[in-house]
């Protein structure tokens, strides 16, 4: 399954990088995969994030099982 993961805001500073792709072998949740991410950029564990997966908002205990695009995202001011 192939993953195509974008960074948007901090997050895209703090990866070095707007988007990459990952090649899963088999369905990943929202949380093995942020606990993957942190562990090769060891600067998002201080930052609060979103993880959308193919545009919805997911919480950690999603599995994501097909080719995904994945979208992190940090807080969002309004006004």
């Amino acid at each position: 399954m192939i993953l195509r993961l974008k960074y948007f805001g901090l997050l895209s500073e703090v990866t070095g990088m707007k988007e990459e792709t990952m090649n899963l072998h088999s369905e990943i949740t929202v949380e093995a995969l942020r606990t993957m991410l942190e562990k090769k950029y060891t600067g998002l564990k201080t930052k609060s994030y979103q993880c959308a997966v193919d545009l919805k908002l997911q919480e950690n205990d999603y599995k994501i099982n097909k080719d995904s695009e994945i979208a992190f995202l940090p807080p969002f001011a309004g006004g």
